[in-house]
Order: C-alpha cells, then structure tokens, then sequence
C-alpha cells in the first residue's frame, strides 16, 4: 500500500441537527438522567445572555456548531487544558459544554479557577443535578435592569 491509501480515510459527521439540538444536557446513554428536562433552550437566548464569547471569535454564532466553535477557540483564553475541555465535552456533550463555558466567560472574572468550576459543574452534571437551562436564566436575570422609581 501507498501512503495515499492511509489519507482515504472516511470521515463520520453528525448531521441530524434535532439529535445534536437535543444534546444539551439530557439524558445520556449511560441512564444517567438530567435534573429535569431542560426546557428549550434557544442558541438565541444563550447568545444573547452570554454575549461575551461573540466578542472574542471572529464569526457570527448562528448555529450550534458555531457555539462549540467558539467555545472551542475561547477556551485556551480562559486557561482551561485541552484534556479538562475534551472530559467536560465528553460528559455533558458538546453543546452543553460550549453553553456552559460561555456562562462562565460571562462571569469570567467572578471565578478564581474557571477549568476546576467547569469540571465540577460537569461532575454535577453527570449526577444529573446541573441544568444549562438554569444557569442561563439566573444570568439572564442578573443582568436584567433593575427598575427602581429613579430609572423607571
């Protein structure tokens, strides 16, 4: 054999986007069942309460593979290792690591070790007491103004 038969190598992609949409945080094939079902959680809503992450990618986030994308060149940036983001992406799949790192770059100077919460959140996740859903909201509400009789 040539070494051109070694580069004829099939490559496998997911292209079935219901499967890869449901991804995030459910239930995994090992039985390990999620905190509750997740509610529908929109790329829109995680992109627009986690805004951060657009700043720091050269692309628009318009599909859930632009997420991971992103949360794949960010993550070097927040100093999380290779192998910690290749665990976390393997246990609560890649959608739902992509969203959570962009949580965490949202609150990125709030927490001393972003790699250690990462990791504890995906252990939480694969006892099924971590939901996305939940994090995104507590956001969302965070940075939803605050009406007061001065500013309203």
């Amino acid at each position: 054999m040539g070494t051109w038969d070694n580069q004829n190598e099939q490559h496998y992609q997911r292209s079935d986007k219901e499967d890869l949409e449901s991804e995030c945080c459910k239930e995994k094939a090992n039985g390990v069942p999620a905190a509750e079902e997740p509610a529908e959680l929109t790329l829109d809503a995680i992109v627009s309460t986690c805004g951060d992450i657009v700043q720091f990618v050269n692309h628009d986030i318009r599909t859930w593979s632009d997420l991971v994308h992103a949360a794949d060149q960010v993550r070097p940036m927040m100093g999380i290792e290779l192998s910690v983001w290749s665990r976390v992406k393997g246990s609560m799949g890649a959608i739902c690591a992509a969203a959570t790192l962009a949580a965490i770059l949202q609150r990125f100077t709030q927490i001393r070790s972003p790699g250690a919460y990462l990791q504890a959140l995906a252990a939480k996740a694969q006892a099924g007491q971590f939901s996305i859903d939940q994090m995104i909201r507590a956001l969302s509400r965070r940075d939803a103004p605050k009406f007061t009789a001065v500013n309203c």
